[in-house]
């Protein structure tokens, strides 16, 4: 089962736990016998960690964001001191049934905007004892940019790179279209066209996606709405709220945090 299709899945996650954790060189995590006994997204802070599977060697470095799903055979080994934040969890249907997605390592790397305040937000809530909605509605954020990521990442294999290094790092700017086109040395209506078929989004919707992830994390540290729409490249703090509720059919909640029922 392709990961990028746990977008269109009801499910619901439970067991989770959050721990910062740091491994010396030539630590050593074996899980080729067995497989791993939950899901697990590792966010690395610093350092490097050498992951084997399937005969394969990925090394994996700060600002990283990995998802191992379970029962996925591997092993990892750390190269020099690494840090980072890593969230355990179960993942089961509506109905209790267990959920098992294709057993790989997947990666998302210089991602750092978009992961590294989600996962501190979730370390913060951990030891602040947040509800468990908190909790939940962070780690169900993660995945969603996670999915979005791999599926946007998938892109690059029609140079579409450029661009979307571009738009990662320039989001809060509000440039046309053409800049993003010429950064891949495309006319403007056959950028458009490639970045929808390869994306499923616009070059537009994909840069309100990244604001929504910044302004969703500023709104839960106490930011009002009005500084956070200033922040992320709106004009004002209506029409973030409007664009918002038109992109994902939902209000924005000012703290930031999705509302779950």
């Amino acid at each position: 089962m392709d990961p990028i299709n746990l977008t269109e899945l009801e499910f619901a996650v439970s067991g989770i736990f959050v721990k910062r954790e740091s491994w010396p060189p030539g630590t050593v995590h074996d899980y080729m016998d067995h497989g791993r006994h939950d899901n697990l997204l590792h966010y690395i802070i610093d350092g490097s960690r050498t992951y084997q599977i399937n005969g394969h060697e990925k090394i994996l470095r700060s600002g990283t964001l990995i998802f191992i799903p379970e029962g996925t055979k591997y092993r990892t080994e750390t190269r020099r001191q690494t840090s980072g934040i890593g969230i355990c969890f179960q993942m089961h249907s509506l109905d209790g049934a267990p959920i098992l997605l294709e057993r790989d390592v997947y990666t998302v790397e210089n991602d750092t905007l978009l992961y590294q305040p989600l996962f501190s937000e979730m370390e913060q809530a951990t030891e602040m004892y947040r509800s468990k909605l908190h909790q939940r509605a962070l780690l169900l954020q993660i995945l969603d940019n996670l999915m979005m990521s791999l599926d946007v990442r998938s892109a690059e294999s029609v140079h579409l790179s450029p661009a979307i290094t571009y738009l990662q790092k320039h989001y809060r700017e509000n440039v046309p279209v053409a800049v993003y086109a010429a950064e891949c040395h495309m006319s403007e209506s056959y950028f458009r066209r490639l970045f929808s078929e390869y994306t499923g989004m616009t070059p537009l919707e994909y840069r309100d996606h990244l604001r929504f992830t910044e302004a969703r994390f500023l709104l839960s540290c106490g930011m009002t709405v009005t500084k956070t729409a200033e922040q992320v490249g709106f004009c004002d703090a209506s029409y973030l709220r409007r664009i918002y509720k038109k992109r994902t059919g939902h209000a924005l909640h000012e703290t930031g945090l999705p509302i779950i029922v």
